[in-house]
């Protein structure tokens, strides 16, 4: 992983909209919470809670998922499973572990 990468890593934690340093980002292995990731990146789920609504939606580990759009003020995130968009709740998607498939759109 590039010094560059690290560093935009470490920002995402610090300037995350709960205001704790390091939230969402897991530096070492390159796993972000879907609230992270920037409209239009692509990851893969490696962490879900047990939600009975997520299933329903797609979003299972091992999908590939892509963020649509992030709602200000805490909003939802839009997230596209399977050619399906669904809105999902911000603080649920912080529990939701995704492996970017490209690191560069990770806020």
């Amino acid at each position: 992983m590039s010094t560059g990468t690290r560093l935009l890593r470490f920002a995402a934690g610090l300037f995350s909209m709960d205001g704790d340093v390091g939230s969402g980002v897991d530096v070492g292995s390159g796993v972000v919470s879907l609230d992270c990731l920037d409209s239009g990146c692509v990851g893969v789920i490696k962490e879900a809670p047990d939600h009975s609504l997520l299933a329903p939606l797609g979003l299972r580990v091992g999908k590939e998922v892509k963020v649509v759009s992030r709602q200000v003020f805490g909003g939802p995130v839009v997230v596209e499973v399977d050619g399906r968009a669904s809105a999902v709740d911000r603080g649920l998607c912080c529990e939701i572990k995704i492996e970017p498939v490209d690191d560069l759109n990770v806020s």
